[in-house]
């Protein structure tokens, strides 16, 4: 169980990312009706962060809403991946493992050398303990990230869970 605990937190981790060192949003600047909706992206969409504050308020059903929302409403590479990441982390916390899978691997197949899906996937498979496939994502991921950074000790950590899992240390 204390696994368990500590795959959430890691979970929950995974999905805020550097939003966690900084609270940024994106926004909308809409002009005249005949002229496109430009978008000035930050660190996190606004639309990331509510569903982040959904699924940390326990309304998983609403986050889920709010993510397929998005994905259908921006289509930019960046949003989907942001979008697939959260469902892949929604889905793990209430134990849709098929759900979460398939929303992790769409993620890595829009961005397959970032960090971040590559760790959700890493902890919904520790979740699962399937530790080994856990390891595999965790160093994938880690393999994404510069050595000196937050981001890059909390996958550390990460392997370090599922190595003890596994029954071997570092």
């Amino acid at each position: 169980m204390r696994y368990y605990s500590c795959a959430l937190a890691a979970i929950s981790l995974a999905f805020t990312g550097a939003a966690t060192l900084a609270q940024t949003t994106g926004s909308r600047i809409v002009r005249n009706s005949d002229q496109p909706v430009n978008i000035i992206r930050f660190e996190e969409p606004a639309e990331i962060t509510q569903i982040r504050i959904l699924l940390n308020d326990g309304k998983t059903d609403k986050a889920i809403l709010a993510a397929e929302n998005l994905l259908e409403k921006d289509k930019t590479p960046l949003i989907q991946y942001a979008a697939w990441n959260a469902l892949c982390v929604i889905h793990s916390t209430v134990d849709a493992w098929n759900k979460a899978l398939a929303a992790c691997d769409k993620a890595i197949r829009i961005r397959p050398n970032h960090w971040m899906a590559l760790n959700s996937r890493g902890t919904l498979h520790l979740m699962r303990g399937t530790t080994q496939k856990a390891i595999s994502d965790y160093r994938a991921a880690l393999a994404n990230l510069p050595e000196k950074s937050h981001e890059a000790d909390m996958v550390r950590h990460n392997i370090d869970l599922a190595e003890a899992q596994a029954g071997f240390g570092s």
